[in-house]
């Protein structure tokens, strides 16, 4: 069954929505107030859920975290990170393994 948002995420779902669109900001109220991580590689609702005093990560934390959890190999993740980046995806990092 379906959760509806709380009316206290709602009040924070429509502050946002007028900043970054529809999508993220139902999922930065919830993740705010059911403890939760917001995932995103766009800048600003990443900004926006960190001030929020939200937990935020990536498609970075996500591969730098499957290594951890071994998952995936280094090596695994340098490759997938490489392709990525070959599609025009965006990262300050080339190397996962360099990250760990």
């Amino acid at each position: 069954m379906a959760t509806i948002i709380s009316p206290v995420e709602a009040i924070l779902f429509r502050e946002l929505i007028l900043m970054i669109g529809s999508g993220e900001p139902a999922c930065i109220a919830t993740a705010k107030h059911r403890g939760g991580i917001f995932f995103t590689d766009d800048f600003f609702p990443h900004r926006t859920s960190a001030a929020h005093g939200v937990l935020v990560s990536g498609t970075i934390g996500i591969l730098e975290a499957m290594c951890i959890d071994n998952h995936i190999s280094r090596d695994a993740a340098d490759v997938l990170l490489a392709g990525m980046v070959v599609k025009e995806f965006r990262s300050q990092f080339r190397r996962i393994s360099d990250l760990l």
